[in-house]
Formats: structure tokens, C-alpha cells, sequence
């Protein structure tokens, strides 16, 4: 893997770690989250056991950083999907993607921020 994919990893490894942990200290609140933004509770816990496992298999296990990019990659898909289909029937409820760190009402900040990680994903997967 290139210093750039490293780097990537790296990055992308360390955003997954610290969503998966500010949604674990948000308690009963962040399955309250997925309920605003129309999705179901129970993925709640499931989705912060799969960010924790992307974050590992990004920083922690060489060999699988490429095949763990593209997973998070596909889910980054598929939250930018929901997000921009939320955005575009107006729902805009607070948004706790990374926790209780950044609980604030749903905008384009959040697919846009998506999309930069999407980017940062792709460089880890190619490199």
C-alpha cells in the first residue's frame, strides 16, 4: 500500500473509531436517532459494531485494508443514499451520524461530508 493509502486508512479508520464510540456514550439516545431519520432502531447497535469493525480492519490489519475500504465505502454509499433521500423530502430531523459529538439538524453538510470520506475511502481501497 502507497504512503497516500496509508494515510487514508488511517483517517477513515480513526472516523469510523471515534462514530462508533461517541454513539456507544449516547446510550439510549442514538437509537433515538435512527427513529428521526426514519430508519429502523434495531440497526442501532448492529451499525456502531460494524463502524468499530471497519476502524480495526483500517488501522489494525494490513491486509485486509483494501477489502474493509471498499465496505466502508459501500456504506458510506448507502448513508449518503438515505441522507439525500431524507434532505430531499424535508425531513430534517438532529442528525447524531458521529455521536453525540455533532447532534445538530440534518443539511447538506452531511452528504458533503460523506462524499470527502467516500473519496478518502476510495484512495485507501485503490492504493
Amino acid at each position: 500500500m502507497s504512503a497516500a493509502g496509508d494515510v487514508a486508512a488511517i483517517v477513515l479508520g480513526v472516523v469510523f473509531a471515534w462514530s462508533s464510540v461517541a454513539k456507544v456514550f449516547m446510550g439510549r439516545r442514538w437509537p433515538d436517532s435512527l427513529r428521526r431519520l426514519q430508519l429502523p432502531t434495531v440497526l442501532a447497535w448492529p451499525l456502531v459494531g460494524v463502524e468499530f469493525a471497519l476502524a480495526v480492519g483500517l488501522v489494525g490489519v494490513d491486509s485486509w485494508r483494501t477489502s474493509t475500504a471498499i465496505i466502508a465505502a459501500v456504506l458510506l454509499v448507502v448513508m449518503t443514499v438515505v441522507l439525500l433521500d431524507r434532505l430531499r423530502r424535508g425531513v430534517r430531523p438532529a442528525c447524531a451520524c458521529f455521536g453525540g459529538a455533532a447532534v445538530r439538524p440534518l443539511s447538506w453538510r452531511e452528504p458533503v461530508r460523506n462524499f470527502v470520506l467516500l473519496a478518502v475511502a476510495f484512495v485507501a481501497a485503490l492504493s
